[in-house]
């Protein structure tokens, strides 16, 4: 059974070692289902989004809002059904050696894609091409930085093998990132195929009746795993996606029946939805990195770790969470969310909210006021800090506090992909990010591994490149132990929020709220809603 919610950190991580100590021998998946629970078939379900859609292509895209989607339309190589828990997906065994540098896939025999194309190894060889392909344009090349070889050993046995040891591939191959498109779909689409994609997947793309809406279909050739039984449907015969930008808008139709489930509620209402039955409130806290804000040190004035400690010390992230989310989503302070299991709760203490510390951090330093516009300035240097990030009240309340605090904070907000242009150009001292992933290795590569910053993932926006910080991500990686491995997040937490690098705001949570007749709402271990087993009651 795929999670509800956050577990409990302790759980974690025993499970997480035992499922290492696991993974280190051929695991063939030959666990069958047990007896059937099946929902009604039939029946449409209309979403109402909040966000919209960019690209349904996990090999390429990286936004965890599109990636909610891409996981009606593709299948994992495998699955990670609990924290460490793996089972059969598109492939029914794995192999990895002993030092995690070679990985060995067996894969089904009876896959096809959604317009046909048989699923082989070969398959998979051509998707880690494609990803490397600079004409790809792919966000993730980093994940195969450190591979020598990827061959179809056999038409169903495919191998992958690096020259490091690689602890996070395990949860690559439990994501969507290696899952297969369709050669003849890409050839078809060109540039628009992020928007039509042929996976495996239990739903299909079936049309864009306009720009703010898409439509799903039922996929009638979807194989479920052996471990699945029949209430993994599919059930629904269609799925309509509608845009609404506005909250309020979004819960107007639900309360009309005009939607079933909508995405990011008006949170001042939630309490009143949680009573009457009439509708269920789903909420999943996400582990990995919290949303914040990094911040460039590759450049003035935020190379300069008193103006970036001052930042930390100006920024209430209470506050954040009270006026942005109504008390909906946490406080974050460490570069690791408390869901994580290497979570270290000494940060807490390290910034608290003091506006006169940010000050006197500041003037301590030799930055002074200037007394015409009451900003701090240095050598000549302003304190001048562009923040570019997407709209929303949550990066005005900081960029406020740093005004107060005499930090000379723009707020430039934008779209989402004027962001991404604006970050690979490096026109901006403050980005914004947030990464979710159950194990450590993701996010914190993604965020601060020099192999990051200009290619790879692109994710490291502080623009860091630190061989101490690379040297203790890479130790990590490498270490088969739970515990010494939750020994050096620990350290490379501190010495993070030490240097003042990423400043976490608040931690992440997905909140649904669906119509009572809705069953079979289920997240996956990283939070993403799962329409496998959903069924509307008549």
């Amino acid at each position: 059974m795929l999670r509800r919610s956050s577990s409990a950190r302790s759980r974690v991580v025993i499970v997480a070692a035992l499922a290492l100590i696991a993974a280190l021998v051929l695991v063939p998946d030959t666990r069958t289902a047990a007896g059937p629970s099946a929902g009604q078939p039939g029946g449409t379900l209309v979403v109402g989004y909040s966000r919209r859609i960019d690209s349904l292509d996990p090999n390429v895209w990286t936004s965890r809002y599109d990636r909610f989607w891409m996981t009606q339309f593709y299948d994992p190589l495998i699955w990670q059904t609990a924290p460490g828990e793996y089972r059969a997906g598109l492939a029914r065994a794995w192999r990895p050696n002993e030092n995690l540098t070679r990985f060995r896939l067996t894969l089904r025999d009876d896959i096809r894609l959604h317009d046909g194309t048989p699923f082989d190894a070969e398959l998979l060889v051509w998707t880690v091409k494609r990803i490397l392909d600079k004409a790809t344009g792919s966000y993730k090349t980093g994940l195969f930085n450190d591979m020598v070889r990827n061959q179809a050993v056999e038409k169903y046995v495919w191998e992958i093998e690096f020259s490091k040891p690689q602890y996070r591939f395990m949860e690559t191959l439990s994501t969507l990132d290696l899952s297969p498109n369709s050669p003849k779909a890409i050839d078809k689409h060109g540039k628009n195929y992020p928007r039509w994609v042929v996976s495996t997947g239990p739903y299909m793309i079936d049309s864009w009746p306009d720009e703010n809406t898409l439509v799903l279909k039922r996929n009638p050739n979807w194989k479920r795993s052996p471990w699945m039984d029949a209430s993994w449907g599919p059930f629904l015969d269609q799925v309509t996606i509608r845009i609404i930008p506005e909250r309020s808008t979004r819960l107007v139709a639900l309360e009309r029946g005009e939607v079933q489930m909508i995405f990011e509620p008006p949170f001042q209402n939630v309490p009143k939805l949680k009573t009457g039955g009439q509708f269920q409130v789903q909420q999943h806290f996400t582990a990995g990195l919290p949303q914040g804000l990094n911040i460039n040190v590759s450049k003035p004035p935020t190379n300069d770790l008193a103006l970036r400690r001052a930042m930390f010390f100006a920024v209430n992230r209470d506050e954040i969470n009270r006026l942005a989310f109504f008390g909906m989503h946490r406080a974050a302070y460490s570069v690791l969310a408390s869901a994580s299991w290497a979570y270290w709760p000494g940060a807490k203490a390290m910034y608290p909210f003091d506006p006169q510390k940010a000050r006197k951090t500041l003037e301590e330093a030799g930055w002074v006021r200037n007394p015409q516009t009451r900003f701090y300035e240095k050598g000549g240097q302003k304190s001048l800090v562009r923040i570019v990030t997407t709209p929303g009240r949550e990066y005005e309340i900081p960029a406020q506090r740093l005004r107060e605090a005499g930090i000379e904070a723009k707020y430039e907000a934008m779209a989402y992909e004027a962001t991404e242009t604006r970050y690979d150009a490096n026109t901006y001292e403050v980005a914004r990010l947030g990464l979710s992933g159950f194990d450590p290795a993701f996010a914190m590569r993604g965020a601060f591994h020099s192999s990051n910053v200009n290619r790879g993932n692109r994710f490291n926006r502080t623009k860091i490149i630190d061989p101490k910080i690379d040297g203790m991500l890479e130790r990590a990686e490498a270490m088969f132990d739970i515990n010494q491995r939750k020994a050096i997040y620990e350290e490379f937490q501190k010495y993070v929020m030490e240097q003042a690098l990423y400043l976490p705001l608040w931690e992440d949570s997905y909140v649904w709220i669906v119509t009572s007749r809705f069953r079979g709402f289920e997240f996956d271990i990283l939070g993403d809603p799962m329409l496998h087993k959903a069924w509307l009651q008549r």
